[in-house]
């Protein structure tokens, strides 16, 4: 069944004229949109209004937006959605008025539109306004949109063959001589990404689009992401003025918000992909403590506009506080332990007297003594007993008549126990008395063994307990000792570039005048400050926050715990907070 549609246009000169329209299909849209195949051009109606429909020979309307009021013969319709059987009815929408009917031989929908004059015609000039010069009548919308048009096309053709442009993409002085794809080429591919330079789809999977974080993924599948997207949309300030007209043009050009291409730039040429001011990182971490009240704590940074604002360091440190075994992140303070269950002097390790001393054949102790580069000459590896105080401490239990002399290996307090209770047992048969070994038939067992290997162990001389005191569980049955690898988890640092004169260990670590093993050794932003600064600085390293920070960081590495703590490991391995409780 066809629809015939006819609109009274209302002329200036108060003329009415009608437009009338055919159209096959059981079906109609009207609304505000241009996509609506009737547009009724009134603001206060919704984009889409409502549809005419021919239902088994029966004509309505339906109204596609709950919005949309509308009437039959003067009554308010109540409910969004109607159909009229009628063969002719009257409807008000907004300021238009539509009549709706069949015809007589029953086989076309006649369909009326009157907008009102309010709505009809509206002259461009006002009243009495009278074009008199031609060139003026060239000067219409049109003409400027048209010319615009042209203007930017001719300027687009012509960019490419312009010297500048010219000198730093072809190979040759003639550009006529050229393949397109050179002439048109943002600049030169970055060396990482040489290999596929000619084959431009690799990153451009749809001609004149910019290169989707998606599309990345696809080689760079094993990068950590920076933090979890919700997080990521709600550190991002509301764009406001110009910044919110940039994010309409980049929404509209399909260019991500966030994505790779925010800090990754190619077509650089030998300066890489890598173009990430700090300006990048404040546009989110200024004024954070403000777009993330209340779960500062829980992301485990501050706010940071500069490295001048930059605030005190957080370290890790073990807490036993309470009977648990926690890890903090907390800037430095005289209350800050950190609470291994190691028992240690530096100072007494580092005196040029006294049992140490001695004990080290008279050489005084170095900081290299102990501690050793790793293979990346970045960090420093773990002190382990074997190699960073076996030297001293070798763990030896007892003496035989012929000078030997039995030694543990370094272990958990279970296996010590294991290993010394067999010693011992096997040592009594050449020596029957007090202690005797086990017998598999059940005969006579051995008396006071275990009381022996808990004083050879934990005794007030005990082995264990010479550095492991504040380690033993309440029952006595296990050592819980902790020791951290990283203490500064969202940083990175460089120990080899600072081995410059006259940069020394003690210029960034007191351990001479640290006493006691849960002394947390580590400088304040305030040591840093005397050589690092903000970019522009005089005579201070421009310091920027990729220096010490790695966007696409690898999560942090927990502490390394001590053999026999399975649980207490599956506990930390699987503590959502990154970097432990906040205090």
């Amino acid at each position: 069944m066809q629809i015939k549609l006819t609109t009274i246009i209302y002329r200036q000169s108060g003329r009415q004229t009608r437009k009338v329209e055919t159209f096959e299909g059981p079906k109609l849209s009207f609304g505000r949109s241009a996509s609506n195949d009737v547009v009724l051009s009134d603001r206060s109606l919704p984009v889409k209004c409502f549809d005419l429909d021919i239902v088994d020979g029966v004509v309505g309307l339906r109204a596609t937006d709950n919005d949309t009021k509308a009437s039959i013969d003067g009554v308010d319709l109540k409910r969004p959605e109607f159909l009229s059987g009628e063969s002719q009815a009257e409807f008000k929408v907004g300021q238009y008025s539509i009549s709706l009917g069949l015809s007589s031989d029953q086989d076309m929908v006649l369909v009326n539109i009157d907008p009102g004059g309010s709505v009809g015609y509206t002259p461009r000039y006002g009243p009495g306004f009278r074009v008199r010069s031609k060139f003026a009548s060239l000067l219409n919308a049109r003409f400027l949109s048209w010319a615009g048009v042209f203007a930017l096309f001719a300027l687009f053709a012509w960019y490419p063959f312009s010297s500048e442009v010219a000198s730093t993409t072809t190979l040759s002085s003639d550009v006529s001589d050229q393949a397109p794809e050179v002439l048109w080429a943002s600049g030169k591919i970055s060396s990482a990404h040489h290999n596929f330079a000619e084959s431009c789809d690799q990153c451009h999977v749809e001609p004149f689009e910019s290169v989707t974080s998606e599309t990345c993924s696809n080689c760079h599948e094993a990068l950590p992401q920076h933090a979890s997207a919700l997080l990521l949309s709600l550190s991002r300030p509301i764009p406001e003025g110009l910044d919110s007209l940039e994010g309409l043009a980049k929404a509209e050009f399909g260019i991500e918000e966030g994505g790779c291409a925010s800090c990754h730039k190619d077509h650089n040429g030998d300066e890489g992909v890598l173009s990430m001011p700090d300006g990048l990182c404040q546009t989110c971490h200024e004024g954070l403590d403000k777009r993330l009240a209340g779960h500062m704590g829980a992301v485990g940074f501050d706010d940071v506009g500069a490295f001048s604002a930059h605030g005190d360091f957080k370290y890790l440190s073990v807490d036993r506080t309470g009977g648990e075994i926690t890890l903090v992140r907390s800037a430095l303070s005289p209350s800050k332990r950190d609470q291994s269950g190691i028992s240690f002097s530096h100072e007494q390790h580092l005196a040029e007297s006294g049992l140490v001393w001695e004990m080290a054949e008279e050489q005084t102790l170095t900081c290299a003594s102990c501690h050793a580069l790793d293979v990346s000459m970045k960090n420093f590896k773990p002190v382990e007993m074997e190699t960073g105080c076996g030297g001293c401490h070798d763990l030896a239990w007892g003496e035989d008549d012929l000078g030997q002399v039995f030694r543990l290996e370094h272990n958990s307090l279970a296996e010590a126990r294991y290993v010394l209770a067999r010693e011992l047992s096997l040592a009594s048969l050449n020596d029957p008395g007090s202690v005797r070994p086990n017998r598999a038939d059940g005969n006579r067992g051995v008396e006071n063994l275990d009381a022996k290997v808990t004083e050879i162990l934990l005794g007030e001389t005990g082995l264990c307990l010479e550095c492991h005191e504040s380690a033993l569980n309440d029952d006595g049955t296990r050592l819980d000792v902790v020791t951290i690898s990283d203490f500064a988890v969202h940083a990175t640092f460089d120990h080899s570039v600072h081995k410059l004169e006259p940069l020394q260990c003690n210029s960034c670590h007191d351990a001479k005048g640290s006493t006691e093993a849960e002394d947390v050794l580590m400088p304040k932003i305030e040591v840093c400050s005397t050589c690092h600064a903000d970019p522009g600085v005089s005579h201070r390293i421009e310091s920027d926050c990729l220096m010490c920070h790695e966007y696409h960081a690898t999560p942090p590495v927990f502490p390394k715990l001590s053999s026999g703590l399975d649980a207490f490991a599956a506990r930390l391995v699987l503590e959502p907070n990154r970097g432990g409780n906040e205090k």
